[in-house]
């Protein structure tokens, strides 16, 4: 599940109605997608024609915690069926007592992602409109979001939000490590005026790499379908409104997608560089001998053995009565921990009855046949 949180801190500039018709467009797309009001005046569920009267539940109730003596609902329970698939989670005046209710409660800002994670699997996506306040209920919408829609009249004083938005979000993500993906999108765009014109040129110039491949161009229709408490998709479909929304739709999919190949690849990288860590961990584990607390570890690599024994000081030179095990993490490896006391030890390899000196240990000393013995000594 993909969720998109619509946010600007400026008002007027589009939120709800970028919220709603693009829940709209994603949900006539195929896609099952819930709209999430976080705005205590409840613009989002007005504008789906739903009554604050007739909101027994809203969002607050899901977010804040359950009532005394009531179980706590999830967003999926309370959530209206606008058309098909597309569902609303209401929003309420309680909204608004959101952030005092919530002082002090460790975790706070996450109230909203965890509540997402309860129903990841009955959703495809989810929008959320929040309100254009800097507060709790906006934090939580960044935090829960994978992606941040900042909708940005077309006017002078509109983009002076952008970076004050934008702050915002870093500061969030420097605070909480979330990070969503930022895409800026230019809204009641008239390419008749001049100073419009001028806007979208410095929106272009000062942020080409966020800046959406959609613009919303003014319509009328959009304005009346919110006054009507109608989605575009609904209200006029076919109009220029509603294609611009249909546009963001499938490239806010289209991003998805490639936001999934680069977690698929980071994931990847990630496994990689712990296969890597965990090949060179192996490859550093010390062969030959080794004090460890217990007391010398034998460690040594025979490819093909059948059989790999210890002989040695320690146990009058007999290799039947120690025979090294096989490392069932390590192909090839043999391995044998024998408790020996302090002093000076030696000891060679049999392997498939071949004696040899430990290649893996550079102590030696040369015995009375002319051999190598390999040599360890144990301090502690």
């Amino acid at each position: 599940m993909r969720t998109i949180a619509v946010f600007n801190q400026k008002g007027g500039c589009g939120k709800t109605t970028t919220a709603i018709n693009l829940a709209a467009c994603l949900a006539e797309a195929g896609k099952k997608t819930l709209l999430v009001d976080l705005d205590g005046q409840g613009h989002s569920t007005m504008g789906c024609n739903v009554h604050a009267e007739d909101v027994e539940v809203s969002t607050f109730e899901c977010l804040a915690g359950p009532q005394e003596g009531c179980r706590q609902l999830n967003l999926a329970e309370i959530a209206w069926e606008i058309f098909p698939n597309m569902f609303l989670a209401p929003g309420s005046i309680m909204l608004s007592a959101f952030e005092q209710k919530l002082a002090g409660v460790e975790g706070r800002e996450r109230r909203l992602a965890d509540g997402l994670a309860e129903i990841k699997g009955e959703f495809d996506w989810t929008v959320l409109d929040c309100g254009p306040a800097m507060g709790l209920l906006s934090v939580n919408a960044i935090v829960a979001a994978d992606i941040v829609v900042i909708p940005v009249e077309t006017g002078f004083f509109s983009l002076k939000s952008v970076d004050r938005t934008r702050e915002t979000v870093k500061l969030v993500g420097q605070r909480t490590g979330h990070r969503p993906h930022l895409i800026i999108l230019p809204t009641m765009y008239d390419p008749r005026t001049k100073s419009d014109r001028e806007a979208f040129r410095r929106l272009k110039n000062q942020f080409d790499g966020l800046l959406s491949d959609t613009t919303i161009r003014f319509n009328a229709k959009l304005k009346e379908a919110a006054g009507k408490g109608s989605p575009i998709t609904e209200y006029f479909p076919g109009c220029r409104g509603h294609h611009d929304y249909q546009a963001l739709a499938q490239e806010l999919m289209a991003l998805s997608f490639q936001l999934t190949l680069n977690d698929d690849r980071a994931e990847a990288t990630d496994s990689l560089a712990t296969q890597s860590a965990e090949v060179a961990e192996l490859s550093q584990q010390v062969l030959g001998a080794t004090v460890v607390t217990d007391g010398v570890l034998f460690m040594a690599r025979a490819p093909g053995a059948q059989s790999v024994r210890l002989a040695g000081s320690f146990n009058d030179w007999d290799p039947r009565s120690c025979e090294m095990e096989t490392d069932q993490e390590q192909p090839y490896t043999w391995r044998k921990l024998l408790p020996l006391n302090e002093g000076r030890h030696e000891y060679r390899l049999v392997i498939d009855g071949n004696w040899a000196a430990d290649p893996a240990n550079p102590h030696a000393s040369q015995n009375e046949f002319g051999d190598f013995n390999s040599v360890i000594v144990v301090e502690r």
